[in-house]
């Protein structure tokens, strides 16, 4: 029985695993519900685990511990997202103008943000100047309007995980939203594009800021740093 039992909890772990994010990917299942199979999946393997050790020192049977430590791949992996989440603020907005950060005009109509505070926290500005130092605004010697045609072209360039919304080119912003590769998250994301001071020998210069909110979670594992610093080097790449 004991050895049925830990076969049982291993193959559940790992069906619990891939149908968490096979659903999930596929959009089959909200995020949320996929996370939550996620989870538990690495609850299930946790058990398996165990009772692969029960398995190995009361009936010595080790062809069934071993298949049992396959319930493991499935808590590592959630261990893995765990600890990856520890190392970052607990914090789910980020903007590279902590002073001005853009505005959420479009995306505060949407259905999804219905209800929904789009306010940049202020008391998040010190966490992202503490914990992301290298994250600001991006410098760019051309006029305004040409880096912003160029921002949003590049943006809608980017394929199914990101989607423009909205455009002003008066005001030189888009709005858009960014899905994650496995759970499929729904982000909103805002580009503004500003004339900068030149420089010391008198260039035109823009100033490029991003902000990027995760719509769901209180934390977002350094998600939307991530987003607006791979924007800006693609962004500079194409330009050279």
């Amino acid at each position: 029985m004991l050895n049925k039992v830990t076969i049982a909890a291993a193959c559940a772990a790992v069906l619990c695993c891939m149908l968490g994010i096979g659903l999930a990917h596929w959009e089959l299942v909200p995020p949320n519900a996929g996370m939550a199979l996620f989870v538990l999946s690495g609850l299930i393997g946790a058990g398996a685990v165990c009772l692969s050790i029960a398995v190995l020192f009361i009936k010595q049977a080790y062809p069934v511990a071993m298949a049992g430590v396959l319930g493991a791949l499935p808590l590592i992996a959630l261990m893995g997202i765990v600890m990856d989440a520890a190392r970052f603020p607990v914090i789910n907005d980020i903007s590279t103008d902590l002073d001005n950060p853009p505005v959420f005009a479009h995306a505060q109509g949407l259905a999804e943000n219905a209800g929904r505070d789009l306010e940049f926290p202020k008391t998040f500005a010190a966490i992202i100047e503490a914990k992301y130092p290298e994250l600001g605004p991006l410098l760019i010697e051309a006029a305004p309007d040409e880096v912003f045609a160029q921002a949003l072209r590049h943006a809608e360039s980017r394929g199914e995980t990101w989607t423009v919304t909205a455009s002003d080119p008066e005001k030189r912003t888009f709005e858009g939203v960014a899905v994650t590769k496995v759970f499929r998250w729904r982000d909103d994301f805002v580009v503004r594009v500003t004339l900068a001071e030149g420089d010391a020998a008198g260039a035109v210069r823009s100033r490029v800021d991003m902000r990027s909110k995760s719509r769901a979670g209180r934390g977002d594992v350094g998600a939307n740093a991530r987003r607006i610093t791979a924007f800006f080097e693609a962004l500079m790449a194409v330009r050279d």
